[in-house]
């Protein structure tokens, strides 16, 4: 089996792995939430309702506003 003749550069190897990185990475699909209709991902918990395959996987708990001692 033929083996290089010389080690390929850091660069080169680089710089042919970045020239298809681009297609690589996507946005990811969204549906539907049958339960409350926000987006979600497909496979994924709903992050708006929390349910996942007809069942509740966590519960969304409203985020607390601490109040700051301005005084």
């Amino acid at each position: 089996m033929p083996l290089p003749k010389y080690k390929t550069r850091r660069s080169k190897t680089r710089s042919r792995r970045a020239a298809n990185f681009l297609s690589q990475i996507s946005k990811p699909e969204m549906n539907k939430c049958p339960r409350c209709s926000a987006a979600k991902r497909m496979h994924f918990a709903c992050p708006e309702c929390g349910w996942y395959s007809g069942r509740q996987v966590f519960v969304k708990r409203d985020r607390i506003k601490r109040e700051t001692d301005d005084e």
